[in-house]
């Protein structure tokens, strides 16, 4: 049985797809077989894997036709994905809070991990990844006011526990797009596990550098691993690697 998880997030610029994309590609390498899901409309994770938008996926699967999911899911290079488009805009207010955790049913003993993506606002679309999903990851910045944004989010990840997914887990609160020249303020990082302590949940010990080779890899359709420079692995691919295996290590210990 597969392990779901989903990327959530309904501030923007907090690298969700980019984590997403680079889970998807950590799992790969350490030899798990992984399925992406993309349920936002605007298709980056799609785009990232070098997804073909025009072909039947996401949207398609949740409207309820007879599709069988084996045929919405693309074989690129990076590895599977079952393809986000703008039809999903269409989804999002309509659509039942068990949509997806039922089309996935047929494919759950084919993959180890199942990575979602998720559109950036509060819609009906998050819900059925919660909902769909064992664990949750909340990718934020170091920046602005990260809580305000968390407080709307555990407000949906609450409803999903009393309503529709009451085994959902917060695996825990990574932070991105760190500037490493400067020391994070100590009340910042009290105020964001403080927060993630309401949910029973924690900072992941790694965190992510800010790093512009991100864009460029995701530009040429090649994880970050894929991307190098002078012929070197990059600094943030170790810190996604470093981050995989930590998440691999809380799912252990909650199972």
């Amino acid at each position: 049985m597969s392990i779901a998880i989903t990327f959530a997030n309904q501030k923007g610029g907090v690298t969700k797809t980019t984590s997403a994309h680079a889970l998807c590609g950590a799992l790969t390498i350490l030899g798990y077989r992984v399925l992406a899901i993309d349920l936002d409309s605007q298709g980056d994770l799609s785009f990232s894997y070098g997804a073909d938008p025009e072909l039947i996926g996401a949207a398609e699967l949740l409207k309820g036709e007879e599709i069988d999911i084996k045929n919405t899911i693309q074989r690129t290079e990076q590895g599977d994905i079952i393809a986000g488009s703008s039809d999903l805009t269409l989804l999002d207010k309509e659509l039942a809070a068990t949509a997806l955790k039922k089309v996935i049913a047929p494919i759950q003993n084919n993959y180890d991990f199942l990575v979602i993506d998720t559109p950036g606002n509060l819609g009906q679309l998050m819900i059925n990844a919660f909902t769909a999903s064992n664990f949750v990851v909340i990718p934020t910045t170091t920046d602005g006011y990260p809580t305000r944004n968390l407080k709307e989010l555990f407000q949906s990840i609450f409803r999903t526990w009393k309503y529709t997914n009451p085994d959902l887990q917060v695996a825990g609160i990574l932070l991105t797009r760190v500037d490493t020249r400067t020391a994070l303020e100590e009340d910042f990082i009290n105020s964001i596990s403080i927060a993630a302590n309401a949910i029973g949940s924690e900072i992941f010990r790694t965190r992510i550098r800010e790093a512009a080779e991100l864009r460029r890899s995701q530009g040429r359709a090649v994880t970050i691993f894929d991307f190098k420079r002078n012929n070197k692995e990059l600094a943030i691919a170790t810190d996604y690697m470093n981050f995989a295996n930590e998440l691999i290590e809380r799912m252990k210990k909650d199972a």
